[in-house]
């Protein structure tokens, strides 16, 4: 293999001007690594748990905690279809997307830093003809160029929120502080960006660590505006990446077993259980800087999502934040009511006390969730009471969260009432459970 064979299948690491290695990929046999910088050696961190601070770095791991970064689904189609790729090439795709993908590192290829671009300033309402146009195929196409890096399979583009208030995108010299996620043209889904800020909302008036969100409007489409909790703005002003990986990521899983189910609910498949599971994820808190707050943490935000019947609280909606210190939860984000949706999967993405079906949990699941996940029952008791009784009695209010120039119409209030019965129901049941223990 050539020296210039080689340089075209290498890509470098950054965090922030800090140079991190290169991740490396063989054409040959498909095998990659990510080859950390001496300097980094000595006074970085690693990556992933997976991906430790030595010389030689599994291919596998590389692989997983990459994947984890880039879009799924319908979202990855059309990426291909873009970039006319005949198939998923991580080493495009990172190439293509690697400048500002979440947590804290860049990918971009040797010698590729030219002339900083011309920023692209945009008003919000400028947005609105590209989104009625593309939202039925995903709004991540601005003037015919590709603006949404994020993992995931939800529509959302990254971009930055200057001080004078107005909007850019992301380009090779500055990354994202923000993050738009838009409300779908899906009959089955309606008024899903309300009902997330909604439900952010909640946590946070329940004293909740939640990542900041705003609701927008663009046009008559209502629109979330995501702090990005991986980025964080210096004394000089300038946004500094900060590290981080989501619960795929932690436990070295790759994104298609980010549930429990990992090939879905339908009845010929129903049984198969291979994905990610709860104690998992309790068991990773053990590497956690603060072990016993993060498997606390962890708890309240599985309980929370069952308070609120968030049934995708599966391994890529929960983050960590990794610095020299060591392991830390990330705040709160995608916390979405979906039992409001009837033709929403209605199972838990990952089980209670090996129980899918919210309404179906007893006392005795949740005595065995702490049976396998380590949770003392006095501390989820504890924990259960406390947050049905403070969520209940901020229902009232918590549609004056609602920006005030943002007046609801008919439809709106029908669905703000109920989902806030809902959620009362599913706490009353709740409190219910943890009485009994």
């Amino acid at each position: 293999m050539s020296e210039n064979y080689k340089k075209s299948h290498i890509l470098e690491i950054e965090h922030g001007n800090q140079y991190v290695g290169q991740f490396r990929f063989d054409p040959k046999t498909k095998l990659v690594s990510i080859n950390y910088a001496p300097e980094w050696l000595k006074n970085g961190f690693p990556l992933s748990p997976h991906i430790p601070l030595t010389e030689h770095t599994d291919s596998f791991s590389v692989k997983t905690f990459l994947e984890n970064l880039l879009p799924e689904g319908e979202m990855r189609q059309l990426l291909l279809g873009k970039f006319r790729l005949k198939q998923f090439d991580l080493f495009e795709v990172l190439k293509i997307l690697g400048r500002d993908i979440f947590g804290g590192v860049s990918f971009r290829a040797p010698n590729a830093k030219g002339r900083p671009p011309k920023p692209i300033v945009f008003a919000l309402d400028e947005l609105n003809a590209p989104i009625e146009k593309e939202m039925g195929v995903h709004s991540i196409f601005w003037k015919n160029d590709w603006v949404s890096g994020l993992s995931g399979s939800q529509v959302k583009i990254p971009i930055i929120l200057q001080e004078d208030g107005d909007f850019r995108f992301p380009d090779s010299e500055n990354i994202s502080t923000h993050i738009l996620k838009f409300q779908p043209d899906d009959e089955h889904r309606p008024h899903l960006a309300l009902n997330e800020f909604l439900c952010m909302r909640l946590g946070k008036m329940i004293g909740l660590d939640v990542a900041p969100v705003d609701l927008m409007q663009i046009g008559q489409r209502p629109v979330l505006l995501l702090t990005r909790f991986d980025r964080i703005k210096g004394d000089d002003g300038e946004i500094i990446r900060k590290h981080a990986i989501d619960g795929c990521q932690a436990l070295n899983i790759r994104p298609q077993y980010k549930k429990e189910k990992n090939l879905g609910s339908w009845h010929e498949v129903n049984h198969v259980r291979l994905g990610l599971k709860l104690a998992e994820l309790f068991k990773f808190t053990e590497q956690c800087r603060v072990p016993t707050q993060a498997k606390l943490k962890t708890l309240i935000w599985v309980l929370y999502n069952l308070c609120i019947s968030n049934y995708e609280g599966h391994g890529k909606k929960i983050s960590y934040l990794i610095t020299k210190k060591g392991v830390d939860l990330a705040p709160l984000y995608s916390l979405v009511n979906f039992e409001v949706y009837p033709y929403h999967d209605h199972e838990l993405a990952l089980s209670i006390g090996n129980e899918f079906i919210a309404a179906n949990i007893k006392a005795d699941h949740l005595i065995l969730l702490c049976r396998d996940c380590g949770i003392p029952i006095r501390v989820l008791k504890n924990q259960l009471m406390t947050i049905t009784k403070d969520i209940i009695s901020k229902l009232s209010v918590l549609e004056e969260e609602i920006p005030t120039e943002m007046p609801l119409n008919k439809d709106e209030k029908a669905f703000i009432k109920g989902l806030l019965d809902n959620i009362k129901g599913h706490c009353l049941h709740f409190a219910s459970c943890a009485n009994n223990l």
